[in-house]
């Protein structure tokens, strides 16, 4: 699942996976599938932890824990700015750093 960044976010108009800050480092995949589910309209089953990357964003240091989730319901808000896309399909998007990033690490693991 990839997301369109919006015009007042870093990366505009570049794609890049569903993000969203975690209150804690150790949540719950009941509560990180809460949070998806809130962005995506989505539900979805969070499996576990994948990867961690960190990043420098200007004077910023962010950690992206990235996890493995599969579909359960629901549909994307919009079809513009949300996509399913296969592994084949993402090169085809603009992606963030740390989304390539990302990309790189399933790609690598599949």
């Amino acid at each position: 699942l990839l997301r369109r960044c919006g015009p007042d976010e870093r990366w505009a108009g570049m794609w890049d996976f569903p993000r969203f800050p975690l209150p804690q480092a150790d949540n719950t995949p009941d509560q990180i599938a809460a949070a998806l589910q809130q962005l995506v309209a989505v539900r979805a089953i969070v499996g576990p932890q994948l990867t961690e990357i960190k990043h420098a964003v200007t004077r910023f240091r962010i950690t992206l824990r990235c996890f493995r989730a599969t579909y359960k319901a629901g549909q994307l808000p919009d079809r513009e700015n949300f996509r399913w896309v296969t592994p084949a399909e993402i090169t085809n998007y603009p992606l963030s750093v740390t989304g390539r990033k990302l990309t790189r690490w399933v790609e690598s693991d599949v």
